[in-house]
């Protein structure tokens, strides 16, 4: 009997096959490094701007229900600049899948009360040109609070239909994600 002699087959990678194949790589490459990339900048919480549209009427007169308003996200590395009177977005503290929009009014270390609708802040009434008083006719009071360190106290623009810090109480800082800059 004879004897098949086989060799190997072998396939010849020519220099041009060679190029062909780095190109098709990196072309395959690139929306991986840009899906890489865009997922590290999400998940760092790099700062940009966005736009909401807000829901409700907590916020009359200055925002109206279904109003766009842009607001500038804060990185989580960094902590927020933040002064009273900024309308903030933050995570609702009884339930952080919602997010609220309200009127910063308490600092930490602030002692506010509400005196018959009127806001004080450190034995001082707090002037709030941004509240309609025909929204504000209910002059509730509430007893002072103090704002412990790394929280805030928060009020809706239309005290008399809104859900905020005289209800749910103080917010922590790190539920506040954004500031509204612009309607």
């Amino acid at each position: 009997m004879g004897s098949d002699l086989r060799l190997p087959h072998i396939a010849l990678v020519l220099p041009a096959d060679r190029a062909n194949d780095n190109m098709r790589r990196r072309e395959l490459a690139k929306p991986i490094i840009i899906a890489i990339l865009v997922t590290f900048a999400v998940a760092c919480g790099f700062p940009g701007r966005d736009y909401i549209t807000l829901q409700g009427t907590a916020m009359l007169p200055s925002f109206k229900d279904n109003q766009i308003v842009k607001i500038k996200r804060f990185d989580r590395f960094e902590e927020p600049d933040l002064k009273r009177g900024d309308v903030v977005v933050f995570l609702f503290p009884d339930d952080p899948s919602k997010s609220y929009v309200k009127r910063l009014i308490g600092l930490p270390g602030d002692m506010v009360e509400v005196r018959e609708g009127k806001v004080i802040v450190n034995d001082q009434e707090l002037n709030e040109p941004y509240v309609d008083e025909r929204l504000n006719l209910s002059h509730r009071s509430q007893p002072t609070m103090v704002v412990r360190s790394n929280y805030y106290y928060v009020l809706g623009d239309n005290r008399d239909n809104s859900s905020d810090s005289r209800i749910w109480g103080l917010v922590p800082e790190r539920y506040i994600y954004a500031k509204v800059i612009s309607p």
